[in-house]
């Protein structure tokens, strides 16, 4: 497991994936921003909403657990 810091444009693009996406969280944008830059697959039992921020994050792949 990495950690990853939170950087000034990972967190752009969580807040721009905030205001696009109505009823999203921040914890779920922070996600799917993250595996975006790394062109990640999310394993997510919340799959509908990580679903609607996908549409601002097409390169991430979903997969439901």
């Amino acid at each position: 497991m990495d950690i990853e810091a939170a950087s000034i444009d990972l967190a752009k693009r969580a807040g721009e994936a905030l205001a696009a996406v109505a009823g999203a969280t921040i914890v779920d944008a922070v996600v799917m921003a993250s595996a975006a830059a790394r062109g990640d697959v999310v394993y997510t039992s919340d799959f509908d909403d990580l679903a609607a921020l996908q549409r601002r994050f097409p390169g991430v792949r979903l997969l439901a657990v």
